[in-house]
């Protein structure tokens, strides 16, 4: 998680910062969803994971097993494995990360992603680009 809140925070930091840089920012966005995206059907890393909540759980004397299962589950869904680490990723892993992406896609999809050209056409950029004629035709 330590990565993922690294991107967050540069992000963050830009769009907060005074000479917001939103191109910038934009990149990082989208490296960000492809690192998410990436890491989401990556089952080496969560088996990397898995191995450090293990070690961890040994150290305090912690058996990881699974939750007991019942005919009719309400709050939770009853997982069709025996794994203990096939339970985790399937039951929280790629469901953390699906909504974080779906979260970041909404917060920063393509159409809002474009909305960020118009702020080249800010006089403080003016000396900066060339595509203000190619946005205020498109706008």
């Amino acid at each position: 998680m330590a990565k993922y809140s690294e991107k967050f925070e540069t992000v963050s930091t830009l769009l907060q910062g005074i000479d917001v840089d939103l191109q910038e920012a934009t990149k990082h966005i989208q490296d960000l969803l492809s690192m998410l995206e990436i890491d989401r059907n990556c089952e080496n890393l969560f088996n990397t994971i898995f191995n450090e909540v293990k070690l961890v759980a040994s150290k305090i004397d912690l058996e990881l097993k699974l939750p007991r299962r019942s005919i009719k589950q309400v709050h939770r869904e009853n997982y069709p494995t025996n794994d203990v680490e096939v339970y985790f990723r399937q039951s929280l892993f790629i469901p953390y990360l699906e909504s974080v992406i779906m979260s970041q896609k909404d917060r920063f999809s393509d159409e809002k992603l474009k909305i960020f050209t118009i702020y080249n056409l800010h006089l403080k950029k003016k000396n900066e680009t060339n595509e203000r004629p190619k946005i205020c035709r498109k706008y």
